[in-house]
């Protein structure tokens, strides 16, 4: 196998057409891998392309997850996960061909619904959250070849890494940074990643996770969807983070009230204490199907479509993604105020943030936040230690100062 190319930056029209998959054009690129919409020739469709950028000899961990990634999403073959169909090197550059999706970003069908006044429809919601479940659920599941469990953890379930197609279906994609414990992705002590406000509360901590951690962030997101309105995003990384681990959550609410079997699913899957939670997705999922009747109940397929139709397809103000497929790690999406976190392990003498669990008691909604930053938490850890340090110094001068006068 020869290495990859130094020079990847690509555009279709600098390829050769020597390769089975015809690039189309380039629909984004990040600090990973950048991706094509593109045509297979073999079998006349449409496909996505993700490729991998620059590897060299000593960046074979970004080549491991590469290669972790497909596996683990060849595994999870599921009506709502976003289906790989081939993996090898193409142009000395290794790459994926995945699935071609026509729809939106969930984040898009959210921000959409807000900008017309009214939440997304509590059917529809529960719906979409229970393909979401049922997709994860399958992942959680995945079995290696020779039939072990993989104990996958999807690690980023956020709103722009879920998908609804035109035709109602909601599909899983990005398992960038996946975890199993068969394969060699594993996230060092110290070490967080994932899009902060969807994060659980061990995640922050940089804890161990298991499936749990991805019905904490299943709970986020429905809780967003029912009330319209952001739970723990603030105005800084470390702030949302504390939000995550120690403010108390304020229960979904919106005009005309929603079912209490509801909200108590909602409050449930957004328990700190991953014991306290749905023990798997699967269970989520059946919980929300309890837990509405009547008018309330889960949409169907055709329910969804149509409500895409009438409130997205005809939008002026809100393109169509045409292909999606999982999208690097570092790439800007229409979820644009969110910040994916990745920081360095801390040495053991380095001051530590409590982001210990705080009780679980309703309050007030939390005022929404701003900007996007990718902020280190190593950094914030070191302006803390900072600013203690200086008020320990301020401290002691005054004392110091004290002694003084009492001696004159």
């Amino acid at each position: 196998m020869r290495g990859i190319l130094a020079d990847v930056s690509l555009t279709p029209q600098s390829l050769a057409p020597q390769s089975r998959y015809r690039l189309l054009e380039r629909i984004a690129v990040g600090g990973n891998a950048e991706i094509f919409l593109a045509h297979d020739s073999a079998l006349d469709r449409r496909v996505v392309i993700k490729y991998l950028l620059e590897v060299g000899q000593a960046e074979t961990d970004r080549l491991s997850m590469f290669l972790e990634e497909a596996r683990a999403v060849a595994r999870c073959e599921h009506p709502n996960i976003v289906k790989i169909f081939d993996i090898g090197v193409d142009r000395e550059r290794y790459f994926m061909a995945l699935e071609h999706l026509e729809g939106w970003e969930l984040s898009q069908v959210w921000k959409r619904a807000n900008a017309l006044g009214a939440p997304v429809p509590v059917p529809i919601a529960v719906r979409l959250m229970m393909d979401a479940a049922q997709g994860l659920h399958a992942a959680h599941e995945a079995r290696s070849a020779d039939g072990r469990p993989l104990a996958l953890v999807h690690r980023d379930v956020s709103p722009r890494n879920l998908f609804v197609v035109r035709d109602g279906v909601l599909k899983l994609l990005d398992f960038g940074i996946a975890k199993t414990t068969a394969g060699r992705n594993a996230t060092q002590v110290g070490t967080v990643k994932g899009t902060l406000a969807y994060m659980s509360p061990e995640q922050c901590r940089s804890e161990p996770l298991d499936r749990r951690s991805d019905v904490f962030s299943l709970g986020v997101i429905l809780h967003e969807l029912l009330s319209g309105q952001r739970l723990f995003k603030r105005g800084t990384p470390f702030a949302t983070m504390a939000a995550i681990a120690n403010e108390p959550v304020v229960p979904p609410i919106r005009e005309g009230g929603l079912p209490e079997r509801l909200v108590a699913v909602t409050s449930r899957a957004l328990s700190r204490s991953a014991d306290m939670r749905f023990p798997t997705a699967a269970a989520f999922s059946e919980a929300l199907a309890a837990a509405t009747r009547g008018d309330d109940a889960p949409a169907n397929r055709d329910d969804v479509e149509r409500y895409l139709r009438t409130t997205l397809l005809d939008a002026t103000d809100i393109e169509l993604v045409p292909p999606v497929a999982p999208k690097p790690a570092t790439r800007e999406t229409a979820w644009a105020d969110e910040a994916i976190v990745t920081s360095a392990s801390q040495s053991a003498t380095s001051p530590t943030v409590d982001l210990g669990m705080a009780p679980e008691v309703p309050a007030r909604a939390p005022a929404l936040a701003a900007e996007r930053r990718r902020v280190p938490i190593a950094a914030v850890v070191a302006l803390v230690a900072v600013v203690a340090a200086l008020g320990i110094m301020v401290a002691r001068s005054r004392q110091e100062r004290s002694q003084v006068d009492v001696a004159a």
